[in-house]
């Protein structure tokens, strides 16, 4: 996973165990299944998708190694940083927006209330499809969808929702423990952040393939949290 989702499976797991053996073995289950998963995607790509029969020769020259240039490390990281913030910051800045406008507005107008919001409304809906997963909480659906903005923001909307700053306490106070490794296993395979979405769709230049993977992505987080949920439900409680 990358850094802000580490953060996020970092508190999801402290507030699923009290043991840090438990914490930390739990963290590297998380590894080893993404290893687990990459590896079974990629046959699944080179056998059905791209018909690979055969592993190709890879001939790669490598050059001279150099002393890197400030110069041009200060060039590369400034276009590729502006490049970015151009890029991702115009559907970032959007969204949070949106999303503030999500938790504030209801079908009656502003609200100090976050449960007759508007978000609280999507929340129920998304929790109709997150339910057989232990996620039937509107609080946690909804956290789901922020992260699609960014994966830290799934502590800050569960923090605001549930008016406490200590995240540990606030995922608890919302899901049990066999809820939160569902909520972890989702959170390790679910969707791209829209930064990463938005790189993705000018890599690919195609938005059929964006919308191919997230599906990939959401199927595949969803089926394994199903597991996850019910194993765990047996052990956790």
């Amino acid at each position: 996973p990358c850094q802000a989702r580490l953060v996020v499976l970092l508190a999801l797991s402290s507030a699923a165990f009290s043991s840090p053996l438990a914490k930390s073995s739990f963290l590297m289950l998380l590894y080893f299944l993404s290893v687990l998963v990459f590896l079974i995607s990629t046959k699944i790509m080179q056998v059905y998708v791209l018909k690979v029969r055969w592993k190709p020769e890879l001939l790669l020259e490598i050059p001279p190694y150099h002393v890197p240039s400030l110069r041009v490390i200060w060039w590369y990281t400034r276009v590729n940083t502006m490049h970015f913030l151009r890029k991702a910051g115009a559907i970032i800045f959007p969204m949070v927006i949106a999303f503030w406008f999500l938790l504030h507005i209801g079908p009656s107008g502003y609200t100090t209330d976050y449960s007759n919001s508007i978000g609280a409304i999507m929340g129920r809906y998304i929790s109709l499809i997150t339910s057989p997963i232990g996620l039937s909480d509107w609080r946690a659906s909804l956290a789901l969808l922020s992260g699609f903005l960014a994966k830290e923001g799934v502590l800050g909307t569960i923090n605001t929702i549930t008016g406490l700053e200590d995240p540990v306490a606030a995922i608890r106070s919302i899901l049990g423990p066999a809820e939160i490794v569902s909520l972890s296993v989702v959170m390790n395979f679910y969707l791209p952040c829209v930064a990463t979405a938005a790189v993705l769709l000018k890599e690919l230049r195609s938005a059929r393939y964006l919308l191919i993977i997230i599906a990939y992505e959401l199927l595949v987080a969803y089926l394994l949290a199903f597991v996850s949920y019910y194993v765990f439900s047996l052990f956790l409680h």
